[in-house]
């Protein structure tokens, strides 16, 4: 697993990304973002080797919305919220960044620019 991206709009509550390993039933927590916002959304990355997932591994996002008047960020409480891509309609996604260990992308990452450049 090289790393996590969480994405929701403005009534964007909370996230939490699990991994339910082979022959286990309960799931073990990666990131939990208990106060999501949207100008904060960024990349979670383990240390490279880190974390380690077996084949069969059940990945599962769980998030929730607040669409109150209490929620200082929705841009209207009274609104029947629809999913699409501006930020006065919702979505969600979770990302899982990952590799099989057996991949070799032939490629480094300049610690300047943090864009991907070929080792051949």
């Amino acid at each position: 697993m090289v790393g996590l991206f969480s994405h929701m709009h403005l009534r964007g509550k909370d996230m939490t990304f699990q991994v339910i390993r082979p022959g286990e039933s309960e799931a073990e927590i990666l990131l939990r973002i208990p106060n999501y916002h949207f100008d904060w959304q960024q990349s979670y990355r383990f240390a490279p080797g880190a974390m380690k997932l077996p084949r069969g591994t059940r990945l599962q996002t769980v998030a929730h919305y607040d669409n109150s008047s209490f929620n200082p960020f929705n841009p209207d409480p009274t609104a029947t919220v629809r999913n699409g891509d501006q930020t006065f309609a919702e979505m969600m996604y979770g990302f899982y960044f990952y590799l099989r260990d057996d991949e070799d992308l032939r490629l480094s990452v300049d610690p300047k620019t943090g864009r991907a450049r070929s080792r051949e």
